[in-house]
Formats: C-alpha cells, sequence, structure tokens
C-alpha cells in the first residue's frame, strides 16, 4: 500500500471510531444517568441536588463497586447529561436537541437552572463545534456575566445567527462589565487605577 492511501485509510478509520466513540458513548451515558437518576434518586431532582452526603456516598458505593470500577465524577456526568438533554428537549422539542457529545453536554450543567439560556448555549456549542473545555468555561460565566449587565451572545463567539451583533458593541459590553466588576470588587489600588485607565482607553477607541 501506497504511504498516501496508508494515510488516507488510517484518516477514515480514526474519523469512524470518533464518530462512534462519540454517538455510542453519548447514548451510554444517557442510558446509564437515566437509570441512576429514577432508581437510585426516585426522579426527584430536590433529592439528587441536596441530598448532601447521602448523594455522594451513594455514588461513590456505585462506581467503586469491582463490577464498575469507573469515577464518581462520571456518574455525576451521565446524571448531569440526562437531565440536560431531556430539560433541552422539553424547551425545544425532540428533534431540535442539539449533537453534542457527552462531554460538551455534562460541560453545561452549571444552566441546569437556566434553561432559557441553557438551549441557545448547547445550540451554539453544536453549530460551532466549541470544544468541551470551552462549553465549560463559558457555562460557568453565563450567570455572573448576565448579573452584571451582559448579554450572552457577548460570550457566544463566533455565532453564525443572523441576528448577531456587532464585535464592537459586543466588545463594549465587555469591558462595561469588566469595568463594573473591578469596581464592585476592587483590586489593589494601583493595579485598579491602571486596569480602569486601560479600560476606558479601549472602550474610546472602539467608539
Amino acid at each position: 500500500m501506497a504511504p498516501s492511501e496508508r494515510r488516507r485509510v488510517i484518516d477514515d478509520a480514526v474519523r469512524f471510531v470518533q464518530e462512534r466513540i462519540r454517538r455510542h458513548g453519548l447514548e451510554l451515558a444517557l442510558e446509564v444517568g437515566e437509570y441512576l437518576f429514577f432508581n437510585v434518586f426516585r426522579g426527584d431532582r430536590a433529592l439528587y441536588r441536596n441530598g448532601g452526603t447521602w448523594t455522594s456516598n451513594t455514588i461513590q458505593r456505585i462506581a467503586r463497586d469491582p463490577r464498575v470500577q469507573v469515577s464518581d465524577g462520571f456518574l455525576y456526568a451521565c446524571i448531569h447529561a440526562y437531565l440536560l438533554v431531556r430539560q433541552v428537549g422539553e424547551r425545544a422539542g425532540e428533534s431540535s436537541v442539539p449533537a453534542l457529545p457527552f462531554s460538551a453536554w455534562a460541560a453545561l450543567w452549571p444552566l441546569e437552572d437556566r434553561p432559557e439560556t441553557l438551549v441557545p448555549v448547547a445550540g451554539w456549542a453544536a453549530a460551532e463545534r466549541i470544544p468541551a473545555t470551552t462549553v465549560q468555561a463559558v457555562a460557568a460565566l453565563v450567570e455572573p456575566y448576565l448579573a452584571a449587565g451582559g448579554q450572552l451572545d457577548d460570550l457566544l463567539v463566533g455565532s453564525r445567527r443572523a441576528d448577531a451583533d456587532t464585535p464592537y458593541r459586543r466588545i463594549l459590553r465587555l469591558l462595561g462589565v469588566i469595568a463594573s466588576l473591578a469596581v464592585r470588587r476592587p483590586p489593589s489600588p494601583p493595579v485598579r487605577a491602571r486596569a480602569l485607565a486601560a479600560l476606558a482607553a479601549v472602550a474610546a477607541g472602539c467608539g
């Protein structure tokens, strides 16, 4: 087999395996998450979220059983992914659930209490093929950023939606939120003065 042909065969095989792992990995996670949620936590979100030591001990005992031997984090992530996929399906319709890998769904857990932001962020992550680490970072920022006066679109970099805002307006809002946070939780005086001056200069340049 010629080197170029071998590279093509290997590349095709990698893509095939990657796609199967992605597809069946999510199916496995959703099945496990659904089972645990309904059979261990009786389908009760309050019991799952507020169970405290009982919840953590139960997950640990299941995960560390020699017949299973997976991490606690994996089982938590399965439950999170199941609850999030179900929530998006209920809100947007089963046919509109974004095609995201298991890791990306699990990364969206900080938005579990904010379905109005969960759906667009999940759609953005799927449309832009955003890595799970970036999805996790954005999901963690949504609540504090919106509370500080920002808009969700500011965080969804690369959005292809037709109504996406112009970049300079996003930058101005980002700078405004950063300046607001700097005033609310000020660093040391010299750093604060320099940071606010720099933000003002950049904002003036953008305007």
